[in-house]
């Protein structure tokens, strides 16, 4: 299979992708798991601290994990709240460096790789340069590496081309997650 398209990412369009791509690394169980994590590390500092100043009581121990629990969850919970605004901002921040916006970018694809060109650069990838490919209903992402990737708007790109580019990369071992 080959086909071609040509994108160019907007601002928003870039922040979303990168949104997509926190959700696949930290899926919700990562964040259950660092959760009950910091509760354990919290509830021991509280029982060793109070064993250290007081003697150990078994009976305090429901009282402790209460409070471990309560003091994890103000952590989470601000860490949200600040990732919440402060990812866009450093993301938005990026894209502006990066100088991105308005720049169109041509992509070639068969079966021996992908090729983007742009007005500043012309790149060639193998097909197994990629470690793994990750999409949603509005973004396809293909990962050179954790952290680097390329994305592609699904509504840029026509949905013909887009099945060709999904069966190249199937054929190409490109796993899905």
């Amino acid at each position: 299979m080959s086909g071609e398209f040509t994108i160019t990412l907007t601002r928003d369009e870039y922040i979303a992708a990168f949104w997509l791509y926190l959700r696949r690394r930290w899926l919700w169980k990562r964040l259950v798991l660092t959760t009950l994590a910091v509760a354990a590390l919290y509830f021991a500092l509280i029982v060793g601290l109070e064993s250290w100043d007081w003697g150990f009581e078994a009976a305090q121990l429901p009282s402790h994990m209460l409070t471990a629990l309560v003091y994890t969850s103000i952590v989470v919970a601000a860490l949200l709240a600040i990732s919440r605004f402060s990812v866009p901002y450093r993301v938005g921040r990026l894209f502006d460096q990066l100088g991105i916006a308005g720049r169109a970018t041509r992509f070639d694809f068969d079966d021996g790789g992908l090729r983007s060109a742009n007005r500043e650069a012309t790149t060639n990838y193998d097909w197994n340069r990629f470690r793994v490919r990750n999409e949603d209903d509005r973004f396809v992402l293909l990962f050179l590496a954790e952290g680097a990737f390329i994305v592609i708007p699904k509504q840029q790109v026509a949905p013909e081309v887009l099945g060709q580019l999904d069966q190249t990369l199937a054929a190409a071992n490109v796993p899905l997650r």
